[in-house]
Protein backbone atom coordinates (compact mmCIF):
# COMPACT_ATOMS: atom_id res chain seq x y z
CA UNK A 1 0.00 0.00 0.00
CA UNK A 2 2.73 2.38 0.97
CA UNK A 3 4.40 1.70 -2.60
CA UNK A 4 0.93 2.24 -4.21
CA UNK A 5 1.05 5.51 -2.32
CA UNK A 6 4.47 6.72 -2.88
CA UNK A 7 4.36 6.04 -6.53
CA UNK A 8 0.94 7.99 -7.17
CA UNK A 9 2.30 10.78 -5.31
CA UNK A 10 5.79 11.07 -7.19
CA UNK A 11 3.07 10.62 -10.45
CA UNK A 12 0.73 13.05 -9.26
CA UNK A 13 1.92 16.56 -10.93
CA UNK A 14 1.92 14.37 -14.29
CA UNK A 15 -1.20 13.21 -14.28
CA UNK A 16 -2.72 16.63 -13.47
CA UNK A 17 -1.22 17.77 -16.29
CA UNK A 18 -2.36 15.10 -18.81
CA UNK A 19 -5.98 15.28 -17.08
CA UNK A 20 -6.09 18.98 -17.15
CA UNK A 21 -5.03 19.03 -20.67
CA UNK A 22 -7.12 16.09 -21.83
CA UNK A 23 -10.00 17.70 -20.39
CA UNK A 24 -9.47 21.23 -21.61
CA UNK A 25 -8.46 20.37 -25.58
CA UNK A 26 -9.75 16.69 -26.30
CA UNK A 27 -13.47 16.89 -26.02
CA UNK A 28 -14.42 17.41 -29.27
CA UNK A 29 -12.47 14.25 -30.73
CA UNK A 30 -13.10 11.04 -30.96
CA UNK A 31 -11.54 8.15 -28.96
CA UNK A 32 -8.98 6.87 -31.49
CA UNK A 33 -8.14 10.71 -31.72
CA UNK A 34 -7.68 11.45 -28.36
CA UNK A 35 -5.69 8.24 -27.42
CA UNK A 36 -3.22 9.13 -30.26
CA UNK A 37 -2.88 12.37 -29.05
CA UNK A 38 -2.44 11.23 -25.38
CA UNK A 39 0.44 8.20 -26.10
CA UNK A 40 2.22 9.78 -29.13
CA UNK A 41 2.58 13.54 -27.97
CA UNK A 42 1.51 14.91 -24.29
CA UNK A 43 3.28 11.90 -22.70
CA UNK A 44 6.14 11.73 -24.44
CA UNK A 45 6.60 15.70 -24.08
CA UNK A 46 6.07 15.31 -20.27
CA UNK A 47 8.63 13.10 -19.70
CA UNK A 48 10.68 15.46 -22.18
CA UNK A 49 10.83 17.46 -19.03
CA UNK A 50 11.23 15.24 -16.65
CA UNK A 51 7.69 15.17 -15.39
CA UNK A 52 6.77 11.71 -13.99
CA UNK A 53 3.65 10.74 -14.63
CA UNK A 54 1.63 7.02 -14.86
CA UNK A 55 2.78 5.18 -17.78
CA UNK A 56 -0.67 4.12 -18.27
CA UNK A 57 -2.32 6.75 -17.57
CA UNK A 58 -6.40 7.03 -18.68
CA UNK A 59 -8.68 9.71 -17.87
CA UNK A 60 -11.63 7.82 -16.06
CA UNK A 61 -8.80 6.67 -13.71
CA UNK A 62 -7.53 10.08 -12.43
CA UNK A 63 -10.73 12.16 -12.53
CA UNK A 64 -13.43 9.34 -11.76
CA UNK A 65 -13.94 6.67 -9.46
CA UNK A 66 -16.27 3.33 -9.89
CA UNK A 67 -18.68 4.76 -7.91
CA UNK A 68 -19.94 7.45 -10.09
CA UNK A 69 -19.18 5.08 -13.00
CA UNK A 70 -21.30 2.58 -11.56
CA UNK A 71 -23.95 5.45 -11.49
CA UNK A 72 -23.41 6.73 -15.02
CA UNK A 73 -24.30 3.30 -16.16
CA UNK A 74 -27.36 2.25 -14.12
CA UNK A 75 -28.68 5.39 -15.87
CA UNK A 76 -27.39 4.00 -19.38
CA UNK A 77 -24.16 5.28 -20.35
CA UNK A 78 -23.10 3.42 -22.86
CA UNK A 79 -19.88 0.71 -21.35
CA UNK A 80 -17.21 2.09 -23.16
CA UNK A 81 -14.13 4.80 -22.96
CA UNK A 82 -14.81 7.57 -24.64
CA UNK A 83 -18.46 7.88 -23.17
CA UNK A 84 -16.71 7.38 -19.72
CA UNK A 85 -14.32 10.27 -20.63
CA UNK A 86 -16.88 12.17 -22.27
CA UNK A 87 -18.84 12.38 -19.56
CA UNK A 88 -16.27 13.14 -16.99
CA UNK A 89 -15.34 15.75 -19.64
CA UNK A 90 -18.68 17.40 -19.23
CA UNK A 91 -18.44 16.87 -15.51
CA UNK A 92 -15.72 19.14 -15.04
CA UNK A 93 -16.47 21.94 -17.27
CA UNK A 94 -19.77 22.50 -16.89
CA UNK A 95 -19.30 25.44 -14.75
CA UNK A 96 -17.70 26.86 -17.01
CA UNK A 97 -18.71 26.72 -20.71
CA UNK A 98 -22.14 24.54 -22.02
CA UNK A 99 -21.72 21.15 -24.00
CA UNK A 100 -22.62 20.59 -27.04
CA UNK A 101 -23.61 17.03 -27.97
CA UNK A 102 -22.98 15.84 -31.89
CA UNK A 103 -26.07 13.04 -31.21
CA UNK A 104 -27.82 12.01 -34.43
CA UNK A 105 -29.15 8.87 -32.80
CA UNK A 106 -30.14 10.59 -29.45
CA UNK A 107 -28.19 8.05 -27.50
CA UNK A 108 -26.49 10.97 -25.59
CA UNK A 109 -30.36 12.44 -25.50
CA UNK A 110 -31.63 10.14 -23.63
CA UNK A 111 -29.18 9.74 -21.13
CA UNK A 112 -29.64 12.90 -20.25
CA UNK A 113 -32.78 13.29 -20.02
CA UNK A 114 -32.20 10.31 -16.98
CA UNK A 115 -29.23 12.04 -15.43
CA UNK A 116 -30.86 14.90 -15.13
CA UNK A 117 -34.04 13.32 -13.83
CA UNK A 118 -34.34 14.74 -10.67
CA UNK A 119 -33.05 18.07 -11.60
CA UNK A 120 -36.63 19.53 -12.97
CA UNK A 121 -34.82 20.40 -16.52
CA UNK A 122 -36.76 22.18 -19.38
CA UNK A 123 -36.99 21.02 -22.89
CA UNK A 124 -36.46 23.66 -25.60
CA UNK A 125 -36.52 23.27 -29.31
CA UNK A 126 -35.09 26.04 -30.22
CA UNK A 127 -37.39 26.59 -33.50
CA UNK A 128 -40.54 26.34 -31.98
CA UNK A 129 -41.90 29.62 -30.71
CA UNK A 130 -41.76 29.30 -27.38
CA UNK A 131 -38.26 29.01 -27.24
CA UNK A 132 -36.49 32.27 -26.27
CA UNK A 133 -39.53 32.68 -23.52
CA UNK A 134 -38.34 29.36 -21.65
CA UNK A 135 -34.73 30.26 -22.03
CA UNK A 136 -35.25 33.88 -20.71
CA UNK A 137 -36.61 31.91 -17.75
CA UNK A 138 -34.31 29.37 -17.08
CA UNK A 139 -31.56 32.19 -17.91
CA UNK A 140 -33.23 34.00 -14.73
CA UNK A 141 -34.48 31.41 -12.52
CA UNK A 142 -30.85 29.22 -12.68
CA UNK A 143 -32.99 26.13 -14.17
CA UNK A 144 -31.46 23.65 -16.24
CA UNK A 145 -32.42 23.66 -20.70
CA UNK A 146 -32.03 20.64 -22.64
CA UNK A 147 -32.22 22.31 -26.03
CA UNK A 148 -33.10 19.46 -28.93
CA UNK A 149 -32.72 19.77 -32.32
CA UNK A 150 -29.85 22.53 -32.39
CA UNK A 151 -28.54 22.14 -35.90
CA UNK A 152 -25.44 23.47 -36.27
CA UNK A 153 -26.08 26.10 -33.33
CA UNK A 154 -26.60 29.31 -35.67
CA UNK A 155 -29.39 30.82 -33.56
CA UNK A 156 -28.41 33.77 -32.04
CA UNK A 157 -30.05 32.93 -28.85
CA UNK A 158 -28.03 30.13 -28.42
CA UNK A 159 -24.80 32.36 -29.42
CA UNK A 160 -25.13 34.56 -27.06
CA UNK A 161 -25.36 32.15 -23.85
CA UNK A 162 -22.64 30.11 -25.52
CA UNK A 163 -20.05 33.41 -25.82
CA UNK A 164 -21.15 33.69 -21.71
CA UNK A 165 -20.81 37.37 -22.41
CA UNK A 166 -21.89 38.62 -18.83
CA UNK A 167 -21.92 41.97 -17.49
CA UNK A 168 -22.00 42.54 -13.62
CA UNK A 169 -24.23 45.69 -11.97
CA UNK A 170 -23.91 45.88 -8.47
CA UNK A 171 -22.93 42.96 -7.68
CA UNK A 172 -25.41 41.10 -10.05
CA UNK A 173 -24.75 39.44 -13.15
CA UNK A 174 -26.29 39.98 -16.48
CA UNK A 175 -26.75 39.03 -20.20
CA UNK A 176 -27.76 40.49 -23.19
CA UNK A 177 -30.00 38.15 -24.64
CA UNK A 178 -32.99 38.26 -27.04
CA UNK A 179 -32.04 42.11 -27.32
CA UNK A 180 -32.37 42.84 -24.13
CA UNK A 181 -30.40 42.81 -20.39
CA UNK A 182 -31.54 40.23 -18.52
CA UNK A 183 -30.25 39.02 -15.13
CA UNK A 184 -27.93 35.68 -14.97
CA UNK A 185 -28.04 33.33 -12.73
CA UNK A 186 -25.23 31.25 -11.85
CA UNK A 187 -26.82 28.09 -11.57
CA UNK A 188 -28.32 28.55 -15.24
CA UNK A 189 -27.06 25.51 -17.24
CA UNK A 190 -27.23 24.65 -20.88
CA UNK A 191 -27.54 21.68 -22.93
CA UNK A 192 -27.20 21.53 -26.72
CA UNK A 193 -27.76 18.36 -28.95
CA UNK A 194 -27.43 18.49 -32.82
CA UNK A 195 -29.31 15.75 -34.44
CA UNK A 196 -27.18 16.23 -37.50
CA UNK A 197 -23.88 13.54 -37.99
CA UNK A 198 -21.58 16.12 -39.24
CA UNK A 199 -22.31 19.55 -38.18
CA UNK A 200 -20.04 22.31 -39.52
CA UNK A 201 -20.02 24.65 -36.36
CA UNK A 202 -18.51 28.16 -36.54
CA UNK A 203 -15.30 29.46 -34.93
CA UNK A 204 -17.87 30.81 -32.31
CA UNK A 205 -19.45 27.87 -31.23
Amino acid sequence: MKIKLAAAKKSLLGDSILSTAFVTYLGAFEGHYRQNILREIWQPLVLQYQIQHTPTFNLPESLSNEEDIADWQLKGIPNDNQSIENMIILTETKDQKCPIFIDPQAQALKFMREFLSDSNFMTIKISEASALAQLEFCIQRGGIAVCENSGEVTHPALLAILKKELMSVQGDQYIKFNDKQIPYEKSFMLYVFSELSSPHFSPEV
